[in-house]
C-alpha cells in the first residue's frame, strides 16, 4: 500500500465545503491572486479539474487536499491547499509528511512524466517545500492571473 494513503482518501464535494471556511491565509491569497476566486470555488474548480484528488486527515480532521489536473498525456498540474492545521501537522510530522508527499510526487510523475505549476512568489513556505521535493523553478512570470502578482512556474521531470 502507498505510504501516504494512511493520510489520504478519495475528496469528495463535501470536503471542499468543509475545508474552505478553514483554509490558511496564504493559500487564500494565492488562488485569489491566481484565479481570482475565493476558498469555496477554488477547491470545487480544483477537485473537478483534477484526475487524482485526495483529502488530507490527521486524527480523522480534514487538514488539506491535493490533486493533478492532467494537461495532456504527459503533462500534469499539481495542487495542495490546506488548512493552519496542516502546517501544524506538517511542522510537527516533518519526516512522516516528506515522506508521504515524496511518494505521492514520484507516484504522479510515474504518471506524468512532467508536473508543472505555478506558485505565489509571496508563498515562501510553499516554495521552500516544492524545492525540497524535486520541483526546479523555470521563470518568474511579472504579471500572473486575476490580480497580475508576480508566480514562478515550476516543474518537475
Amino acid at each position: 500500500m502507498k505510504y501516504y494513503l494512511g493520510l489520504c482518501d478519495n475528496s469528495t464535494e463535501q470536503d471542499c465545503h468543509d475545508l474552505a471556511p478553514f483554509m490558511k491565509e496564504v493559500d487564500k491569497q494565492e488562488v485569489m491572486a491566481s484565479s481570482g476566486h475565493d476558498p469555496l470555488t477554488s477547491l470545487i474548480k480544483s477537485r473537478e479539474c483534477s484526475d487524482v484528488c485526495y483529502s488530507i486527515f490527521w486524527e480523522k480532521n480534514l487538514i488539506g487536499m491535493c490533486g493533478v489536473a492532467s494537461i495532456n498525456s504527459y503533462t500534469g498540474s499539481p495542487w495542495m491547499l490546506g488548512s493552519d492545521a496542516f502546517d501544524n501537522f506538517k511542522n510537527k510530522h516533518k519526516k512522516h509528511f516528506y515522506k508521504a508527499c515524496k511518494q505521492w510526487v514520484m507516484d504522479m510523475n510515474s504518471k506524468y512524466p512532467l508536473l508543472c505549476n505555478y506558485v505565489d512568489k509571496r508563498n515562501d513556505t510553499s516554495i521552500q517545500w516544492l524545492r525540497h521535493l524535486g520541483f526546479s523553478f523555470t521563470r518568474l512570470i511579472e504579471n500572473y492571473g486575476y490580480e497580475g502578482r508576480p508566480f514562478w512556474e515550476f516543474i518537475r521531470l
